[in-house]
């Protein structure tokens, strides 16, 4: 795998000018989570922290209210924090995303190179995406 790559986890809706988006990724090796209301955004990166290979690791993204974020890699067996959590504040709308929820990919598509679409590159197990 190229340690450069963007991997996506799971992706609902596209970045761009006036998108909605909620985003689990792994850039470079260092999860991180983005959310966009179509005007702000907030990207949330475990910097420092790479995840290892041969090892599960419980990744999970939470806008906790309307103005906090959290992002948290945790050591599934034992629920021990595998980094600390990264939090923010910002003011954020709702986040309406339009298309398909995708997992492992920003979009799939066979006729396109990995590196188009962010393919993530690993094992994942038991997804889970939750809105109030």
């Amino acid at each position: 795998m190229n340690p450069d790559a963007g991997m996506n986890v799971f992706q609902y809706g596209f970045f761009g000018a006036g998108a909605s988006q909620w985003k689990v990724q792994v850039d470079k090796l260092t999860p991180s989570c983005r959310w966009a209301d179509g005007t702000n955004e907030v990207l949330l990166k475990a910097t420092g922290y790479t995840l290892p290979d041969n090892t599960w690791v419980k990744m999970k993204c939470s806008r906790l209210s309307a103005t906090s974020f959290e992002l948290r890699v945790t050591d599934p067996a034992t629920g021990s924090l595998l980094t600390p959590a990264v939090t923010t504040t910002a003011t954020m709308g709702a986040i309406v995303p339009t298309g398909a929820a995708t997992i492992g990919a920003k979009s799939i598509n066979a006729a396109k190179d990995d590196s188009v679409t962010d393919q993530f590159r690993g094992d994942m197990d038991d997804i889970f995406f939750h809105r109030d």
